[in-house]
């Protein structure tokens, strides 16, 4: 049945219709096709256009809402401006370790704020433009200090300079009997001497240090050199004391390093990469007698022979004798160790020296069998063992976590409350980044929202705003709750309260997934709740113009697949595996679980519940380009609506990412076990821990091997 020409209320919804009076009767047609035959509620659709809200919203509430929302980006900026600004200008915590040593110098000056005298310790002189003079200035600074010596001279070996001429002299007086200054001293004589030959069943040195079956051969490059070293060394061999001095500075160094801030501690962490290690001299010096010991048997000098065997004897109770906190350091010692064993012993068999011989050979068989028993790919955690993936942090922690603990047989005790900081951190920080992506998402279709009007007749567009004031305080209300806050409430609820967010688990131990996905789905539910919250609001209010008549029961199911998904991606990170389609064809990154072997479903159906709502959403944003006349209205109207209703979206990230940001420092303070401790001088606490328990295995497979048994009361002399 047509309605009347003259519907009282009709002439309700354009009295106020912008335009002129040709467009006021299309809109009067347009809304006489929509009106469908049915009676009630009439009076009180125009008491809602009644005289009291003809007019559009008072510029004062606009003005107070763009205000409320400056507010707020300021409240986020004050919390987050000073990460984006390092972002966009290359100064971020990914991007110091490539902006030079000059930078970070810089910047550690003035975060710590040093004074001169520990300026001078960190860096030396900064005045001076290379580390050579810059060392010479912390050693002229206090020249009977030997640990002052010994940077200056690593700083020289460092940049393959000579030592100073008179560096043994002054070793000598200032520090008489420390052998570690002979062995310096021998270091800058062996720069190039030569190399150990690459041998079918052996592996080359900076491959592995694998063990051999059989002897190895080296290439001399300069045999003067390696005779000069050895007359250096033999002085060591009655020097009573050993010590490099390394863990002391690097003690003091830690005292004033800041570490207050991930900043600061990547800034730290730099410094202590590019401080000069003792242990890679050591390794030099090993080499030397490796290489002595095999010429010696190739050439049947047994004097030799026996002297570099006593030098390997010397250095072995020299290293093993310092307690330095340095996992470097006990990695370096392992590899003398075998090094020398695998080329001293051979060659006392080829001169018959067999009890020498034996004791090598069980050097060496231990040091193989404690390869064997030291831990691989699981770490133990509360007594249990697991991958070192599932429960660490991914920013560097599961890698160093690994490289630490595969070197010890037995892992120093560890509580998910030691390595838990690191893991909850990254998932703060990884849920600050889910917020603003979703900000970023709402704001994309609060734009497209805002340009969609621009598609729409002129005189739909007007009635639509029309339409829009429909919505009560009480309308309002419920698609506010229903649509922003309910979403975000569960959403929160689930991933940082419930064990579906993972966050027992690091970010590589989930996959990859959590909690991104979780922000992802919230993302999803945002843009799709409040479309059903609006539809059937406006269907309330203005079914009598067809709001709200068609079935919603497709958003209903694209609503249930993405609530859905909160629920499922836990059970497929831990059951599952990626996808080997994604790794190709999507470039998501391969996250293997060392001895995980799952299957690809249980990815696929939590991908699946995910794709639905989003399939929902590019066919709601193509139907709306392309609806039938009598759903454009409802479709200008919903979307006049959504506006601030997504704003308000925006709004609760804004409020949300500080505190984010706030948890990221709560959980760094809390992360005692990667921290700095003068107390205990490493590159962290655990670090610490692992090279002490380290240096205890390593002289237990020693046990009393440390002595090489000697053939003769006195050497014979060294030709």
């Amino acid at each position: 049945m047509e309605a009347p020409r003259h519907d009282p209320l009709i002439e309700a919804a354009i009295r106020t219709t912008p335009g002129e009076e040709e467009r006021r009767q299309a809109g009067a047609a347009y809304l006489q096709m929509l009106r469908e035959n049915r009676t009630g509620g009439e009076s009180e659709i125009i008491g809602r256009w009644g005289p009291g809200n003809e007019k559009r919203p008072a510029v004062r509430a606009k003005a107070i809402l763009v205000a409320a929302f400056m507010v707020l980006i300021g409240w986020a900026a004050f919390f987050d401006y000073p990460d984006i600004y390092e972002v966009l200008t290359g100064r971020d915590v990914f991007s110091r370790y490539a902006s030079g040593a000059a930078a970070m110098e810089k910047r550690l000056v003035v975060s710590a704020k040093m004074d001169a005298d520990q300026k001078l310790l960190l860096f030396g002189d900064l005045s001076k433009k290379d580390q050579i003079s810059r060392k010479e200035a912390l050693y002229l600074s206090d020249p009977d200090n030997p640990a002052y010596l010994s940077e200056y001279a690593l700083a020289c070996l460092a940049q393959d300079k000579p030592l100073p001429p008179d560096f043994l002299e002054t070793a000598g007086r200032i520090d008489p009997d420390n052998a570690w200054f002979v062995y310096l001293a021998a270091a800058a004589e062996l720069k190039g001497f030569g190399w150990r030959e690459r041998k079918a069943g052996w592996g080359h040195w900076n491959e592995g240090w694998s063990v051999s079956t059989e002897a190895a051969s080296w290439l001399i490059r300069d045999r003067k050199r390696l005779d000069r070293a050895m007359v250096i060394l033999r002085s060591a061999r009655h020097q009573s004391a050993y010590q490099t001095y390394f863990s002391e500075m690097l003690g003091k160094r830690l005292a004033i390093l800041p570490q207050r801030n991930p900043r600061e501690r990547a800034d730290s962490l730099e410094y202590l990469n590019s401080v000069n290690f003792a242990a890679g001299h050591i390794r030099l010096i090993a080499d030397a007698i490796a290489a002595r010991a095999w010429l010696a048997g190739v050439e049947k000098n047994e004097g030799n022979l026996l002297a570099a065997g006593q030098d390997a004897e010397r250095l072995i109770e020299n290293s093993m004798g310092v307690e330095s906190g340095a996992l470097i350091d006990e990695i370096v010692n392992r590899h003398c160790i075998l090094q020398m064993a695998e080329n001293v012993g051979p060659a006392c068999e080829q001169l018959g020296l067999a009890d020498s011989a034996a004791k090598w050979r069980r050097i060496k068989d231990r040091l193989s069998a404690w390869d064997g028993a030291r831990a691989g790919g699981k770490l133990v955690v509360d007594g249990v063992a697991l991958p070192v993936e599932m429960k660490t942090g991914i920013i560097g922690e599961h890698a160093s976590l690994t490289v630490l603990h595969e070197w010890v047989a037995e892992q120093p005790a560890l509580k998910d409350d030691d390595i838990a900081p690191r893991r909850l951190l990254d998932h703060e920080y990884v849920s600050h980044i889910g917020f603003y992506m979703a900000l970023g998402g709402l704001g994309v279709v609060g734009i497209m929202l805002s340009l969609y009007r621009f598609f729409t007749p002129k005189v739909t567009r007007g009635l639509a705003l029309r339409m829009a004031v429909q919505m009560t305080r009480v309308d309002w209300l419920w698609t506010l709750g229903l649509g922003i806050f309910l979403p975000f409430v569960v959403v929160i609820i689930i991933n940082r309260l419930t064990p579906l967010g993972g966050r027992d688990l690091g970010i590589v131990g989930n996959l990859g997934l959590l909690p991104m996905a979780h922000f992802f789905a919230l993302l999803v539910l945002w843009l799709i709740v409040p479309v059903w919250a609006v539809h059937w609001r406006l269907g309330t209010r203005l079914r009598i113009f067809g709001f709200g008549n068609w079935n919603t029961w497709v958003t209903g199911f694209a609503v249930a697949c993405a609530a859905a998904s909160l629920f499922v991606i836990k059970w497929a990170v831990v059951t599952g595996t990626v996808p080997e389609l994604w790794t190709r064809e999507l470039d998501y990154p391969h996250f293997i679980i060392a001895g995980r072997t799952a299957s690809e479903a249980p990815l696929w159906i939590a991908a699946g519940l995910l794709i639905v709502p989003v399939l929902w959403l590019l066919y709601g944003t193509g139907a709306a380009l392309l609806s039938a006349t009598r759903r454009t209205l409802y479709r200008a109207t919903a979307a006049r609506v959504l506006i601030p209703v997504y704003a308000s979206a925006m709004a609760l990230c804004l409020v949300a990412a500080p505190f984010y940001k706030m948890m990221e420092n709560h959980w760094f303070l809390r992360d005692g076990m990667n921290r700095f401790d003068p107390q205990m001088p490493s590159w962290s606490r655990y670090e610490y821990r692992v090279a002490t328990q380290v240096r205890k295995e390593l002289r237990e497979v020693m046990g009393n091997e440390g002595s090489i048994p000697r053939t003769q009361n006195q050497l014979p002399r060294e030709r």
